[in-house]
């Protein structure tokens, strides 16, 4: 059976079928980072797959980032590790953009 044709207890799962891009925005990190900073240290985490892009939104007072990942387990290991974490004096805060 399918992905998209998996049933659950005789009813059909539309939830997860279409995958990616999972986006995550982070806000708080220090004035001065770059995108490329940001994707760097993503890149390199265990459990962080395909990073589709990184991109600044805002860089005052402080920088908040949008991140797209092809899985969402990588959107989650990036949370899980950043959230409420400090890094250059600032505390990190993840969370899944809804669409």
């Amino acid at each position: 059976m399918s992905r998209r044709e998996t049933t659950n207890g005789g009813s059909i799962s539309f939830k997860g079928a279409a995958g990616g891009p999972y986006i995550v925005h982070a806000s708080n990190f220090a004035p001065g980072t770059t995108a490329a900073d940001i994707e760097s240290v993503m890149k390199g985490l265990d459990g962080v797959g395909e990073m589709y892009f990184c991109r600044i939104l805002a860089a005052q007072p402080t920088v908040i980032v949008e991140m797209s990942f092809a899985e969402s387990g990588s959107a989650d290991k990036v949370i899980s590790t950043f959230n409420n974490k400090r890094v250059s004096a600032h505390v990190i805060q993840p969370y899944v953009q809804a669409c």
